[in-house]
């Protein structure tokens, strides 16, 4: 229903994200919610590309977060994904 409703590929995209979520973050799975919920891809999408840009920029300057201002963030990371279940 939604192509023949909608031409703009943006539009399409964001009514499947409704309806199928953002499917799995590590596998080829295209349906359902993850168990990690950082965000609402929908309503935070500026959020998300500030965050996006943010990281590209750390990993630019420190791309193993092996420098001491990144231990924290580092470690956080690893105990995120070692906590979630995909």
């Amino acid at each position: 229903m939604t192509m023949k409703k909608y031409s703009d590929g943006f539009k399409i995209a964001d009514e499947d994200l409704k309806a199928r979520g953002p499917g799995d973050f590590f596998g080829e799975r295209q349906h359902g919610l993850p168990k990690l919920k950082i965000a609402d891809m929908l309503e935070d999408m500026e959020v998300l590309r500030l965050a996006q840009e943010c990281a590209r920029d750390i990993l630019k300057e420190d791309y193993n977060l092996d420098l001491d201002k990144n231990k924290h963030l580092c470690n956080s990371i690893t105990k995120m994904f070692r906590d979630i279940e995909y």
